[in-house]
């Protein structure tokens, strides 16, 4: 994940501290200046309350969107009300590129997890800028094919592997980057967030958390969670061959 750019550098969202968002972002990061001044140009910085919605299903994307601070949380409901959640994208995370390339309904409600700030690319602006420089198309269609090959990856976990698999896996993906402090790697999310995104029940993460922490390699506190042993952790979950 690249490192977040200093916005109190500048006035805040100013061009230049805009600028310097696209430029860490891993996508953005490798065009061209001009480029990024042009992307720059077009985007508006937006705050989202928690829960607030972004996009509803079927609605249109209204443009890509970069994350500056929190999460956007994207999911279906089944006929019996339970969530499933598709995706949950933090800083650094691009959302609504398919959207706006295939000029789609959105597939999910998405919505802000926590107190939200991004980078809204309007959809027109961003559509000319890329038909302004074809080459640029290759940039998102090998963000897409990556997130393509997370989605296969996402139905062999829940195809092949058990809860006490996909848990601390999950964990460890939540926790990647992220500084220790004296109890540990903090999780971001709680109990019941991670339920929807394994798409089980809060009671079964709750089981499997105690079951990490009788072992050492989780700690819990009312409403939190740390990783205490990542190495160990990772021991939990076998290795999936190459994706095609």
């Amino acid at each position: 994940m690249s490192q977040a750019a200093n916005p109190t550098a500048f006035p805040a969202w100013s061009p230049p501290a805009i600028l310097a968002q696209l430029r860490a972002n891993a996508c953005f990061g490798q065009m061209a200046e001009p480029t990024l001044a042009a992307f720059a140009a077009i985007a508006q910085w937006r705050r989202l309350d928690h829960g607030e919605l972004l996009a509803g299903r079927g609605t249109p994307a209204p443009g890509v969107v970069l994350i500056l601070k929190g999460a956007i949380h994207t999911s279906s409901f089944s006929d019996d009300g339970h969530e499933f959640a598709l995706s949950m994208l933090e800083f650094d995370g691009l959302w609504g590129v398919a959207a706006v390339l295939d000029g789609g309904g959105m597939l999910r409600d998405s919505r802000a997890y926590q107190q939200t700030d991004i980078l809204l690319l309007p959809r027109l602006a961003f559509l000319k800028i890329l038909d302004d420089e074809p080459e640029l198309y290759r940039y998102f269609v090998k963000l897409l094919c990556s997130r393509i090959r997370t989605a296969h990856a996402i139905i062999d976990e829940l195809a092949l592997r058990s809860l006490p698999q996909r848990l601390p896996r999950l964990l460890g993906a939540l926790t990647a980057g992220r500084p220790s402090g004296e109890q540990g790697i903090a999780v971001a999310q709680t109990q019941d967030t991670l339920a929807t995104l394994l798409g089980v029940s809060r009671h079964a993460v709750n089981r499997e958390l105690k079951q990490l922490a009788s072992q050492g390699l989780v700690g819990l506190g009312y409403g939190e969670i740390w990783v205490r042993d990542l190495e160990k952790l990772k021991q939990l979950w076998p290795e999936r061959g190459a994706q095609s």
